[in-house]
């Protein structure tokens, strides 16, 4: 019977080393492409950070633009709202310093007769002559009038036509209407020609229809406005209030009434004498 082959282990070349094999460095080529690698990488986690850093900053610049912005918008709502309650106070203080001028007495319209006070009007419809005296008028709202093509209310009209309302001393009945003291002289009022301080010991007045009265610190000054009173519309009216604003239709009338220009002075034992 044939020998078989020998199976033990074979013996390998003398060039060959297995150890040699295992440490030996990896070609150039590769070390170079891993170094590149590696450089990329570094440099690419470099700029994700710097990025990173900017979006960062930016991000908080845009908060501080957003916070300063918002001071901003507080500031200036503040600053409204500061002038805003500054001006409602004024306007408040502006509307109670009127109407604490405002008198508590009821009086009747000079040109319908009806009550200042009634019906709503709490005496918030009146005319003021230069100097501060007050005549106060119904609110009833612009109507017709024989002299005008246009409506007019009651207060524009007076202011426009006080002659018309005047009553003379002569008219005794109409003229007793207007008592023979002065009330208001406790309040300080001025005479509206001459500004002088009317008292209860110089006081002069000029009666109008209805009751109401307006004063002067003498006889000369009261002539003074009787021969002027009809002169042009509106003579020494300072104001024409309609529920404590200017009337809308204030300076409406540019033409006194037929009845305002045909006032005259009249005198007990006088007569009439031409304006």
């Amino acid at each position: 019977m044939p020998k078989l082959a020998s199976t033990g282990p074979r013996s390998l070349p003398p060039h060959f080393s297995i150890r040699a094999q295992a440490h030996r460095p990896p070609p150039l080529a590769m070390r170079t492409c891993s170094s590149y690698v590696a450089f990329a990488l570094a440099v690419s986690a470099t700029s994700a950070h710097r990025m990173h850093h900017s979006h960062a900053m930016r991000g908080l610049q845009d908060m501080s633009g957003m916070d300063m912005s918002s001071m901003d918008m507080k500031s200036s709502s503040t600053s409204s709202s500061t002038m805003d309650m500054s001006m409602t106070m004024d306007m408040s203080s502006s509307s109670t310093a009127t109407t604490g001028s405002v008198s508590s007495e009821d009086f009747k319209c000079p040109v319908c007769g009806m009550s200042t006070k009634d019906m709503g009007y709490d005496n918030l419809n009146h005319i003021g002559f230069a100097h501060g005296q007050t005549v106060y008028t119904c609110g009833m709202a612009a109507r017709s009038f024989d002299d005008y093509t246009f409506e007019v209310t009651d207060t524009a009209y007076l202011a426009a036509n006080v002659a018309e309302f005047i009553i003379n001393s002569t008219d005794a009945t109409t003229y007793a209407e207007c008592s023979d003291s002065c009330d208001e002289c406790a309040d300080g009022i001025k005479d509206p020609v001459t500004g002088d301080d009317i008292t209860t010991s110089n006081y002069q007045y000029v009666c109008l229809n209805n009751g109401q009265k307006i004063y002067f610190a003498s006889t000369a000054s009261k002539n003074e406005y009787l021969t002027k009173v009809n002169s042009e519309p509106r003579y020494l009216v300072d104001s024409i209030i309609c529920e404590i604003k200017t009337c809308s239709d204030a300076e409406n009338i540019t033409v006194l009434s037929a009845a305002a220009q045909a006032f005259r002075i009249e005198r007990r034992g006088v007569g009439v004498l031409p304006c």
